[in-house]
């Protein structure tokens, strides 16, 4: 049996003694989207908004109620284009209504030849 300690979090409390507490902020760089207008859309163009109704658990659906910005946006707003590895979190939910929190890593294939940005 492994050996374990107090957390120091009665919320939590005991977990192995070899774990560690480290801020989230410490070990990944985080980012909100960016508050795209909805007269910053356009016709479709090779750069698309990724909303949280685009993120399921494992894997996002482009189709779902597809939006786009023009390049002149894409390029004012480039902090913003999506990359591979980068870890999507989404969370929506008001009172008496379902909770909404789904988690994504993208993957070479969710943005190979696409321009995808973060709403």
């Amino acid at each position: 049996m492994k050996e374990m300690k107090d957390s120091g979090y009665e919320f939590i409390g005991t977990v192995p003694e070899h774990w560690n507490f480290v801020k989230l902020g410490n070990i990944f760089t985080y980012l909100g989207g960016f508050a795209y207008n909805s007269n910053l859309y356009t016709a479709e163009s090779d750069d698309q908004v990724i909303r949280i109704g685009n993120v399921k658990n494992y894997h996002i659906v482009l189709e779902n109620n597809p939006v786009y910005i023009s390049e002149l946006t894409a390029m004012e707003t480039s902090k913003y284009k999506l990359k591979s590895g980068t870890i999507l979190f989404t969370m929506t939910g008001t009172k008496g209504k379902r909770d909404y929190f789904f988690t994504h890593l993208l993957t070479n294939a969710d943005v190979n030849n696409k321009n995808l940005y973060l709403n």
